[in-house]
């Protein structure tokens, strides 16, 4: 819907004029059709609602290992384990493939169960 609004307002400037500076173009191309607002959605690609479940999946795995998976502190305590922060990171960044399957081993090794996936 945003992208539909932008396109709009595009769509409302007056020929030759740039965008940003109001000053005129040395193009004066039209500026490109609007579509309506009232479109339908086209549904996201097969692809796509998968890699937002193993995000949320990855992100699950995060939380419990920020929580329950520690390491030794530098004044005694306990601190975030820096490979299950580079995993988050992983997460992050779209890389499940790499980050679901540390997170889930370290979890195991913890004794914790586990979110359904």
């Amino acid at each position: 819907m945003k992208r539909y609004l932008v396109l709009a307002l595009v769509a409302a400037l007056p020929v030759g004029l740039a965008a940003c500076s109001g000053k005129p173009t040395d193009t004066g191309t039209p500026p490109v059709a609007a579509v309506p607002a009232s479109a339908p959605a086209a549904a996201p690609p097969a692809g796509a609602t998968a890699q937002s479940d193993d995000k949320a999946y990855c992100d699950k795995l995060g939380a419990l290992a920020l929580r329950f998976v520690r390491s030794a502190g530098g004044d005694g305590g306990s601190a975030p384990d820096l490979n299950v922060l580079g995993a988050i990171t992983d997460c992050n960044r779209g890389r499940y493939d790499r980050a679901i399957p540390f997170l889930e081993r370290r979890l195991r090794g913890v004794g914790v169960t586990l979110p359904p996936r």
